[in-house]
């Protein structure tokens, strides 16, 4: 799915930017080059998917925060 989105859509060719509002993350992940993450209609994150990844608002947001005990 990917592919078809980025060849259709967001093709580097038209140098053009794409907002996609999106939760199937590996498919945001495999997609952008940058992705900005939101979170109650507040921006929690910018950066590629490898910072988005690792970004701890966003694990804590979307994975829940460990209990701690």
């Amino acid at each position: 799915m990917a592919s078809v989105v980025r060849q259709d859509y967001c093709s580097k060719e038209k140098s053009s930017d794409c907002h996609i509002i999106e939760h199937d993350m590996n498919l945001m992940m495999d997609l952008c080059d940058r992705l900005v993450v939101i979170n109650f209609g507040k921006k929690l994150a910018e950066g590629t998917p490898a910072e988005i990844q690792n970004n701890p608002a966003v694990i804590e947001a979307y994975l829940g925060k460990e209990d701690e005990g």
